[in-house]
């Protein structure tokens, strides 16, 4: 080994103690740099999930520090499941004692999520639950959710976006759906179309006299509440599928209107530079007639037997600019069968201020999912199970 290794060696070794100048750090969220066995990434010192740049890129000084963590172990000879890493300019990080790019450091199995109920309680003694990473002793916290056990059901999932998410990390894969240990049967056999043929039967729609009709984009999906597009990562992505961060949602909308108001939310954080806390979740029931007694209201539950896993009427996001404290509730219809007079007279549950908000597009097509936008307060007199917001006026733009 020539003198100009050992030295480079030494200065790693003792990283910490070393105030020497140099060439600085970058690596990007889609550089090829963080494959599919990355570690988190944690602002060092912290239990906190470091946030990129806005244009995507992770950017340090030289000697700048941060810490990795594998749910695992980590790969080629690194030990522990937490590591200090100096930027050494580059791509370089000096880590134990040893220069490795970047893309070198990585864990032995993929970064593994973690949902786990807490000792905390919600609404109506609902349970608060965490989605993460388990590290041991520490617990890197990314979805709160408010789960309701003698439902089945989540009220809300409560997280944050950053103005970097629109550079999420592409191409990371969808994995399976996980239950945890939550639910005490097997959900995904009340999520297959043939349960749902059962469960829709014997109903007709609000507002239209015809039967429901199923098929493959009009049936009922697992629709999540925080996105998977609203995490940068791969390991916070694939933290998203957890059913508890879930709700029976139909496909048309699920995949139409929705979706474009989540994106929406994420320009709107990555145009005006704004860390967001969104509040998303569900409301109320959706009820649907007996086709044998039309004055008999039913509500629809996918576990239609025990009255678990409800249908809801409404989904909604609550999102507030973290500095500001302004807000904003974009609330979506969860029925695709009714007419837009009936929603305009019974679906709209607070004054729609849709024409005062101008960094999203909220759509009216009913099939797609009818849209509309409320003041956070009026939303919440309306809506029990939310905490107290600290809202200080309307998030317009």
């Amino acid at each position: 080994m020539c003198f100009r290794q050992v030295f480079y060696r030494l200065l790693c070794l003792f990283g910490k103690h070393c105030y020497e100048d140099g060439p600085g750090c970058r690596f990007e969220t889609n550089s090829g740099d963080l494959g599919f066995l990355q570690p988190l990434l944690l602002i060092s010192g912290t239990n906190e999930l470091l946030q990129p740049l806005p244009d995507g890129g992770f950017v340090f000084n030289y000697n700048d520090k941060i810490d990795l963590a594998c749910t695992s172990n980590f790969a080629d000879s690194i030990k522990g499941k937490r590591v200090t890493a100096y930027c050494k300019g580059g791509k370089q990080f000096c880590v134990q004692g040893i220069y490795r790019n970047i893309s070198e450091i990585q864990c032995t199995l993929p970064v593994q999520g973690t949902a786990r109920k807490t000792t905390r309680k919600c609404y109506n003694n609902s349970t608060i639950a965490e989605i993460g990473f388990s590290l041991g002793r520490t617990f890197i916290t990314t979805i709160e959710v408010c789960f309701n056990p003698s439902k089945a059901s989540s009220y809300y999932s409560h997280y944050s976006i950053y103005p970097a998410t629109v550079n999420l990390q592409r191409n990371s894969g969808r994995p399976q759906f996980a239950e945890g240990d939550f639910y005490g049967f097997n959900v995904f056999d009340f999520y297959n179309i043939e349960n749902q043929e059962v469960v829709f039967r014997d109903v007709v729609s609000l507002g239209r006299e015809q039967p429901v009709v199923l098929n493959k984009t009009q049936s009922l999906c697992r629709g999540h509440l925080a996105a998977k597009a609203d995490f940068i990562l791969g390991p916070a992505q694939f933290a998203t599928f957890f059913l508890i961060n879930t709700a029976p949602s139909w496909i048309c909308i699920d995949g139409g209107g929705w979706m474009k108001i989540e994106d929406d939310v994420r320009k709107l954080a990555y145009n005006k530079s704004l860390n967001l806390e969104l509040y998303t979740g569900t409301y109320d029931i959706l009820k649907l007639r007996n086709a044998g007694n039309l004055t008999d209201l039913r509500e629809i539950y996918l576990n239609a037997n025990e009255k678990l896993l409800p249908v809801p009427r409404f989904f909604y996001k609550v999102v507030i600019d973290k500095d500001t404290r302004r807000g904003i509730v974009l609330i979506r219809v969860n029925n695709p069968f009714l007419t837009a007079n009936y929603i305009r007279a019974n679906e709209v549950i607070c004054p729609d201020v849709s024409n005062q908000i101008k960094w999203v597009k909220l759509g009216k097509n009913i099939y797609k999912g009818y849209s509309y936008a409320c003041d956070v307060h009026e939303f919440v007199e309306r809506v029990p199970h939310l905490p107290f917001l600290n809202v200080t006026g309307l998030l317009y733009s």
